[in-house]
């Protein structure tokens, strides 16, 4: 609701896009300092260690599984814009590229749901590998 009300007061003020851009990050800076604060208030995070850097040794399984998954999606972005740019160029009429994109859409609705099932389950075996070493990523996995 924050989000919204300072977009559409931007751009009555017009401010345009860069305004909604502004008042998107304003919006996302006050919502993540609430969620810190009441994270804080229930005592599931301390301030002190949230400002003290991890270390690299508890980094290094969390990068690995992160560039796993940033590998990962970039093969699935390149082979999606490939396909794309096949399709638009079926035809001079645009149907073809049309239909695709539509396609696509539907596709999108059970891929988007499908990649966030398994980047969620990477990020926690990865997580898991940081805190208990390689049996424990293999017991989350599993």
């Amino acid at each position: 609701a924050t989000q919204s009300s300072f977009i559409l007061s931007s751009l009555q003020n017009g401010f345009g896009a860069a305004g909604a851009a502004a008042a998107t990050s304003v919006s996302e800076i006050i919502s993540s300092c609430i969620y810190v604060k009441l994270l804080i208030r229930r005592k599931l995070v301390k301030l002190s260690r949230l400002l003290k850097p991890p270390s690299l040794k508890a980094l290094i399984p969390l990068i690995q599984g992160g560039l796993a998954i940033l590998l990962r999606q970039a093969t699935l972005n390149v082979a999606f814009v490939c396909a794309a740019r096949r399709a638009q160029s079926l035809d001079p009429s645009g149907v073809s590229a049309a239909a695709y994109g539509i396609t696509m859409q539907i596709y999108s609705l059970g891929v988007v749901a499908h990649l966030g099932i398994q980047a969620t389950a990477a990020s926690m075996v990865s997580s898991a590998r940081a805190m208990g070493g390689d049996n424990a990523g293999r017991e989350v996995a599993d």
